[in-house]
């Protein structure tokens, strides 16, 4: 080879020798380039790494204070409805309680004037008696006690305070109403029989039936009760030659005709021999026990008094429970 062509291939590979080394750092830059591009791409995914850990953190606190807030509001919830169910039961036992009282008496004074003055013969009397049960008030002729009676059974309307039956403040109703009251509520049974002679024992049974709207009263009922006070066999006759025992059944089925709630008796043994007495007392344990009735009684017998619940004494314009010791 020449000496010419010899120099001529040196000088071809002095020029590619520069072209090389463009190549690498091209490469390098390349590289370079895609490091910080991975760098970067990683520095951006740890970014949005951290933003969801955050969000996620923000969701978690989120979430646990919502479920706070509701588990509050649903204790808040729990105690109302705690509340209202205790309100409600204590609404419930003052309601009953009220519904147990069927006669009250609030201050009730009652006085009479007579050519000495004014006698006082109930003072301040403050008294409830409960549905159902037997009463007996006893106390010294004058003392009041048939005066009470007539007070609770709306006879007497002279007194001050207040007197409520069944719900009615008397004090309140007028004449007609009033009567209405006596006539569907209230039974009355007296010493004195207060029987029609010249009507059957049926037709005396009936008499409180024929001032009452109560239209579906008729003499079935009557005769059903004359059976009930063992009377059945008298049925179609007047009461004129019966004894005073007999007289006294009639009363106390003409006294439960309307299916009053109170029983009002006043001395209704004091016409009635012993024997009698007794069969007339135990009817009047039966009746109240069977029909449920509220039963008071004035009578001035120690043993017509122990057939009752209660025993009260009348003294002074004071009512007072007889104590067990007393008898």
């Amino acid at each position: 080879m020449s000496k010419k062509k010899k120099n001529k291939r040196n000088k071809g590979k002095q020029k590619q020798a520069p072209i090389k080394k463009q190549d690498e750092v091209a490469k390098a830059d390349v590289d370079a380039s895609v490091s910080e591009e991975t760098k970067a791409s990683s520095q951006e995914s740890e970014a949005k790494s951290d933003d969801e850990a955050a969000s996620q953190e923000d969701d978690d606190v989120s979430e646990k204070t919502s479920l706070t807030e509701d588990e509050e509001e649903a204790s808040s919830d729990e105690a109302s409805v705690e509340v209202h169910t205790t309100e409600t039961a204590e609404e419930a036992e003052q309601t009953s309680a009220a519904k147990d009282v069927l006669i009250s008496l609030k201050g009730v004074s009652r006085s009479f004037r007579d050519g000495e003055g004014e006698l006082h013969v109930l003072r301040e009397v403050d008294w409830d008696i409960e549905a159902g049960t037997s009463v007996a008030i006893m106390g010294r002729s004058g003392s009041g006690k048939s005066t009470l009676l007539n007070l609770i059974g709306g006879l007497d309307r002279g007194y001050a305070g207040e007197i409520v039956v069944d719900g009615l403040k008397l004090e309140s109703l007028n004449d007609a109403k009033l009567a209405a009251f006596r006539n569907e509520k209230i039974g009355f049974i007296f010493q004195s029989f207060h029987l029609m002679r010249e009507l059957t024992c049926e037709e005396n049974v009936l008499m409180p039936a024929w001032f009452s709207d109560q239209k579906l009263v008729g003499i079935d009922r009557a005769k059903e009760l004359l059976e009930r006070v063992g009377l059945g066999a008298k049925i179609g006759q007047r009461p004129g030659p019966f004894s005073g025992g007999e007289k006294q059944r009639i009363a106390i089925a003409r006294a439960l005709l309307m299916q009053p709630k109170i029983l009002l008796c006043d001395e209704p043994t004091g016409n009635l021999d012993e024997e009698t007495s007794e069969e007339i007392l135990t009817l009047f344990q039966t009746l109240q026990r069977e029909e449920g009735l509220t039963f008071l009684m004035v009578t001035h017998e120690l043993q017509a008094a122990q057939i009752a619940d209660q025993i009260f004494v009348l003294q002074q314009g004071q009512l007072a429970l007889r104590q067990p010791e007393q008898e």
